[in-house]
């Protein structure tokens, strides 16, 4: 970050008192709360924010002022221990990373070093740009994209998949994240690709880690990998203007969204060799415990085991994947979230305490 005036630490008279010591320290820019009105936040690229966001009300107040953020920038939100509220509304304002209130200087350096490191990738890699010796991670990330185009193109023409370039990309991703670990693997995912691409491709390293993590065999492991890249491949039919709109999509917007889990079972149903149970997770990965999922509202009982991890998972990936109009959640506070669903009686919460395990060691 070239100057603090790109730093900023949004709050109220009493927070900047309780936090004078950090700010001298970190020389961020101090910016005062102010009801409705959007702060002049154009040339953050990063900020940490310490408000009130337990109910409704406060959080629309806290979103409202954050407006004149750029798409993607990385927040840190600070929120009582203990207070579940103020996590779901954190994540669902954009919060790349949770802070328990008072902020403590490590994890404010923390955040800070994060945000740096990524300004850094952002300016040294393009979507597209590869090195001339490229990692174990990177051929596997350029294997499955190669795959994951190839199954959108199928599904767009009509025409049977190349399930032998998936099965050999399912090798190369479990390979690479066995050795090198998911954290960097992420890393160079959200450097080289985007939108659903990137997804996809998380979602596969997220359940790849998950499996092997849980000790499955290594055939049970690539069946994992494989669920990943296939589960929203029925978003090839979708409009890119809908998947990957910034704001909150029309009721008739969702209706179209919501019909990528069937169009993704009906094309992989009809050209075979694809198991029933990768089936059931590619049409049931966004289905919840408690009904209130799609496409059919399916309940606990009518969950399988597969499907539910899937959905721990897809969800997982969506929190820590980087958009055009968001920063990537960093992991602790995506887990956060994860266990807030438990909670509402969305989630498993053996299978989140698992992915935690998984991906925070």
């Amino acid at each position: 970050m070239s100057s603090a005036a790109e730093m900023f630490f949004v709050g109220t008279a009493p927070t900047k008192a309780r936090y004078a010591q950090l700010l001298d320290a970190t020389d961020m820019q101090w910016f005062e709360f102010g009801q409705d009105r959007p702060m002049q936040l154009a040339d953050a690229v990063a900020v940490v924010v310490d408000l009130p966001l337990a109910t409704v009300p406060e959080a629309r107040k806290v979103r409202a002022a954050l407006s004149g953020l750029k798409p993607g920038v990385p927040m840190l939100f600070v929120v009582d221990k203990g207070q579940r509220a103020e996590v779901v509304h954190a994540g669902a304002i954009g919060a790349s990373a949770i802070a328990n209130r008072p902020l403590a200087k490590p994890d404010l350096t923390k955040f800070l070093d994060q945000a740096r490191k990524r300004q850094s990738l952002q300016r040294s890699a393009s979507a597209q740009s590869w090195p001339a010796q490229q990692s174990e991670s990177a051929v596997s990330i350029r294997s499955a994209a190669a795959s994951l185009d190839g199954l959108f193109k199928a599904v767009t023409a009509g025409d049977a998949p190349d399930h032998v370039k998936v099965y050999a990309a399912c090798d190369e991703v479990a390979t690479a994240i066995s050795h090198d670990g998911l954290a960097p693997w992420l890393d160079t995912v959200r450097s080289h690709h985007q939108g659903t691409m990137q997804h996809c491709i998380i979602v596969a390293g997220v359940l790849t880690r998950f499996a092997q993590a849980a000790g499955m065999s290594e055939a049970d492991v690539r069946m994992m990998t494989r669920v990943g890249l296939l589960h929203d491949v029925g978003k090839a039919v979708i409009p890119t203007a809908l998947l990957d709109k910034p704001g909150k999509l029309t009721d008739e917007e969702f209706a179209v969204i919501k019909t990528h889990p069937y169009q993704g079972f009906k094309f992989l149903a009809k050209h075979g060799d694809v198991p029933q149970d990768t089936l059931a997770a590619v049409v049931g990965h966004h289905e919840y415990l408690d009904g209130s999922g799609y496409p059919y509202a399916l309940t606990a009982r009518a969950i399988d085991a597969q499907v539910r991890i899937t959905t721990v998972c897809d969800i997982y990936g969506a929190l820590v994947e980087r958009r055009a109009y968001k920063a990537e959640m960093q992991p602790a506070a995506a887990i956060a979230i994860l266990e807030g669903m438990v909670e509402a009686g969305k989630l498993e919460g053996a299978l989140v305490r698992h992915l935690a395990r998984a991906v925070l060691g």
